[in-house]
């Protein structure tokens, strides 16, 4: 029997969360301390009559899954494969490895959000053994929110460090 590489990242706790943001900053940083990452998978509206949440009776569920989700592409295919309609004219590469690792935001009556597992144990499991660093992963090379909103201003203001010469 062939055993996959150490799960070195357990799903992070549930808990509840005033927002998605909230949850969703969570579930980052708890990845990040493992060296792995989440992105925002499928997401569903479910409906219930007996709900409050709105005149709809809907809540949101967001499932987050592994960065490293969905299938690699196929490698070596034939020249004549119809899958392949034209050459290749650049150099591509992917990280996925068809990993299944996922959790579920789950968006309560009262606009709360909570973080839940999903039954099946291999939702649970890394197929892929973590990266090396954050910086492997391009959610963490971005900048956030808050830094975003000085640049802005800092460029409004016509702060443009490429454009100022140094004294």
């Amino acid at each position: 029997m062939e055993t996959g590489p150490p799960n070195l990242m357990p799903p992070p706790p549930e808990s509840s969360f005033q927002s998605q943001e909230e949850l969703y900053r969570y579930i980052t940083e708890w990845a990040a301390m493992y060296n792995y990452c989440f992105r925002a998978g499928r997401s569903t509206l479910k409906y219930s009559p007996f709900s409050s949440l709105s005149v709809t009776g809907s809540r949101k569920i967001v499932t987050y899954q592994c960065s490293r989700a969905g299938q690699p592409p196929a490698v070596n295919r034939p020249q004549n494969d119809p899958r392949r309609p034209q050459n290749r004219t650049r150099s591509t590469s992917t990280q996925k490895t068809g990993c299944e690792f996922s959790i579920l935001a789950v968006q309560l009556g009262d606009g709360s959000w909570e973080l839940r597992y999903r039954r099946e144990p291999k939702f649970a499991l890394h197929n892929h053994q973590p990266s090396s660093s954050t910086a492997a992963h391009a959610e963490y090379r971005q900048l956030s929110h808050d830094d975003k909103d000085i640049a802005k201003q800092l460029f409004n203001a016509g702060k443009n460090p490429l454009l100022t010469p140094i004294t």
